[in-house]
């Protein structure tokens, strides 16, 4: 084992002299399109380094702005990279000022006081910084406390799930971060998943809830208070110039570090404002999209009782020639876990089994209501009933089956996952177009997400997906932290 972590190595030849203007950097990056694996099951492999492209760039483009190298950096990437240059989220922070006496903030205010009576120091500051920590004792109050959450309950335009502490006194944690000065803070500001496989944020209002630092807080000036920041940034132009110019601290080469500097860098131009009402109306369809690709059965059944749902209770109630024979475990007190509904016809009735029990049963004499009730148990997936409830299950009407196949059909996962890529395709060509992007360099863009090893791990986590939450840390300050990291990562390996 030659490192103790996970790292990508890097061969650096370099001449021992200062850098010319004429000097350029070639850069081969070595991917998994290099490995070649000589036996089954992936075991052993050796690297084609040959077959890695090589890209040849001015010395001076290998640098960004602020002095870190560009890796994954090519002609062609640099080219579009430039054409967002200029005004950035730095620039259009909301500004406030503090007042100093030595290194302790005395006092602070949107504007800069014209008469100052305790001669303090006034100093400009922007309102993008990390959230509020926790580093020893935790205070609670039974009146005005917040909830507190973490960079991981960030979804791509909402943060979900169960805080982590409630009624936190935040003026009393260690670092209260912006909300040190929440008597002027702006009401919205928006969340920056820290430790993320992409460039993704959430709207938030810092009177309702505590953000702690492992999320990046930024709070755009006034003027922009109603821009959708976090479905600007969800534009594949951003997620690529993100990955290329300002992804850093790789994390086993999934996850990378959004620092409170890489918030700072991302461009802006004033005439993204034009696009705001598109974007805003791109909002709601992008969390609809959302909600459907990944909790289907609920947007099915709310779609359901707006359609005009019935039961199989109702309908039995309703005629006379309507039967059902339910088996004798559900009969009993015994509750059926909900699978794959299968259908069987047999001697005139049709034999429903709601899961993978084949002694939970129900017979219908009717075909129709059958079809029904099984359009019912679709939208239940895992949960466990018993023959009340079953009973009272919203299916429906028998005689509109055809309508509501052809809803269903159209509120799939599949089809929630094609309305994701309309609401993308139109976020980028708001981006496009505001900053001159030709059509064939945003083509290029869409193609590499498709083709770069690198590219395709840019994955921005999405609102309503299951997500597996690990809560507050603990140990963070043993010796060994790091070596148990990595030791129950190589043991996945």
């Amino acid at each position: 084992q030659l490192f103790g972590a996970d790292v990508v190595c890097m061969i650096l030849l370099a001449e021992r002299r200062p850098a010319q203007e004429a000097d350029t950097v070639r850069l081969r990056v070595a991917d998994e399109r290099c490995a070649v694996f000589t036996e089954g099951e992936e075991v052993h492999v050796r690297f084609d380094l040959e077959s890695a492209p090589v890209g040849e760039l001015p010395y001076a483009d290998f640098f960004s702005a602020d002095g870190r190298w560009l890796t994954r950096l090519t002609p062609e990437r640099k080219h579009i990279l430039d054409r967002f240059t200029g005004q950035t989220f730095g620039d259009i922070a909301q500004r406030f000022f503090v007042g100093k006496r030595g290194g302790r903030i005395i006092r602070w205010a949107r504007e800069q006081p014209a008469d100052d009576a305790d001669n303090l120091r006034w100093e400009q500051e922007t309102m993008i910084r990390m959230g509020a920590a926790f580093r020893a004792k935790k205070f609670e109050v039974e009146q005005g406390g917040l909830p507190v959450f973490k960079g991981e309950h960030i979804a791509a335009g909402a943060i979900e799930g169960e805080p982590v502490e409630t009624n936190i006194d935040v003026l009393q944690m260690d670092d209260s971060s912006l909300w040190r000065f929440a008597d002027i803070l702006p009401v919205k500001g928006f969340a920056f998943h820290r430790i993320a496989p992409a460039l993704y944020c959430a709207p938030f209002d810092p009177r309702e809830l505590v953000l702690l630092n492992t999320a990046s807080l930024f709070f755009p000036e006034d003027r922009l208070a109603a821009f959708p920041f976090d479905v600007l940034v969800l534009s594949r132009i951003y997620q690529y110039l993100w990955a290329i110019g300002h992804r850093e601290a790789v994390l086993f080469r999934a996850r990378a570090n959004v620092y409170v500097s890489t918030v700072r860098r991302l461009p802006w131009t004033d005439r993204l404002l034009e696009f705001a009402p598109q974007l805003l109306a791109l909002r709601t369809r992008f969390l609809a999209a959302c909600q459907q690709l990944h909790q289907t059965e609920q947007v099915l059944r709310d779609r359901l009782a707006t359609f005009g749902a019935t039961t199989v209770r109702e309908c039995l109630r309703a005629s006379t020639d309507l039967r059902v024979d339910w088996c004798p475990a559900l009969q009993g007190s015994e509750a059926c876990e909900i699978g794959v509904p299968a259908t069987t016809e047999l001697v005139g009735q049709w034999i429903v089994q709601p899961g993978d029990d084949v002694e939970k049963w129900a017979a219908f004499n009717d075909r129709k209501l059958a079809a029904a009730f099984v359009e019912g148990l679709l939208l239940h997936p895992g949960e466990s009933l018993r023959l009340a409830a079953l009973l009272d299950l919203p299916i429906p009407p028998p005689e509109t089956l055809v309508g509501w196949r052809e809803i269903a059909a159209q509120l799939t996962g599949e089809s929630g996952a094609s309305a994701l890529e309309e609401v993308l395709d139109a976020v980028d060509a708001c981006v496009a177009e505001a900053y001159g992007l030709p059509q064939a360099e945003l083509e290029t863009v869409w193609r590499e997400f498709e083709t770069d090893p690198m590219l395709r791990r840019v994955q921005p986590n999405l609102p309503f997906a299951k997500r597996r939450r690990l809560g507050l840390r603990s140990g963070l300050t043993a010796s060994d932290r790091f070596s148990r990291a990595y030791r129950t990562r190589s043991q996945t390996w």
